[in-house]
């Protein structure tokens, strides 16, 4: 991955095994596919930049973006897009087209909930980014900062 001025970057995942889609059952959620893609098992396109992260598959897509508010506060939203004639309660269940992200978006909220809580606690110690498994805060942090600076902050 290079650094540039977005961070973005892209990758297509296959689904293991008969994997359509990201429902705890891997079933497609929505019955009208999106766009033209021609089968139900397409898997993941991802689409990242530092803080948007972008899920298409072929059923629906899964768009959430995180944006800062304060030093200790982070607004994240996320939106489910379907087909635009796919009817809820026909094509879709609301529930189940949503249960795995709003149970991985909890998940994160309370690790980031836990790590926060340290981070204010007296016996924190700011040191550097594990090069092992967190290279990729490490540069969206570079990335930040370098923007900041261009802009006189």
């Amino acid at each position: 991955m290079t650094e540039g001025a977005t961070l973005f970057r892209t990758q297509r995942f296959a689904m293991e095994g008969a994997g359509q889609s990201h429902t705890l059952d891997t079933e497609i959620a929505c019955r009208k596919l999106l766009g033209t893609v021609p089968a139900k098992r397409f898997g993941d396109l991802h689409l990242w930049t530092h803080n948007s992260w972008n899920h298409f598959f072929s059923d629906h897509a899964v768009v959430t973006t995180i944006v800062p508010l304060s030093p200790t506060e982070t607004l994240v939203r996320t939106r489910w897009l379907v087909h635009k004639d796919a009817v809820e309660g026909i094509d879709y269940d609301l529930d189940r087209l949503t249960e795995v992200w709003k149970a991985t978006n909890q998940q994160d909220a309370d690790l980031v909930a836990r790590a926060q809580k340290g981070a204010e606690s007296t016996g924190y110690l700011p040191g550097p980014f594990s090069p092992f498994t967190e290279r990729l805060v490490e540069l969206n942090t570079q990335w930040y900062l370098r923007r900041l600076s261009e802009v006189g902050a």
